[in-house]
């Protein structure tokens, strides 16, 4: 069964996943995924990019206090412009 998940919207089943805009292009995410039964919860960035390149900039409100963060990649095609200079 595949299921269609907005950013932000939350699938609970064994474990709560949700995703999050990755600011790369048009629909990719950046994943969350809780484990209820042990309170941990893990984070997958994929392609990301730290600079406002579509209508939803990456989102990082979710990957706040991971207990296990995997990074896929993260894109930055502009010299010296720093992923804290992306999110103000």
């Amino acid at each position: 069964m595949c299921t269609v998940l907005p950013f932000r919207q939350v699938l609970e089943d064994l474990i709560t996943i949700i995703p999050v805009s990755s600011g790369h292009h048009l629909g990719s995410s950046n994943w969350v995924l809780k484990f209820p039964h042990s309170n941990a919860k893990l984070g997958y960035m994929s392609k990301t990019s730290t600079i406002q390149r579509y209508p939803v900039k990456m989102d990082d409100s979710l990957l706040q206090d991971l207990d296990l963060l995997v990074l896929g990649s993260i894109v930055n095609p502009i010299p010296n412009y720093s992923y804290d200079q992306a999110m103000n």
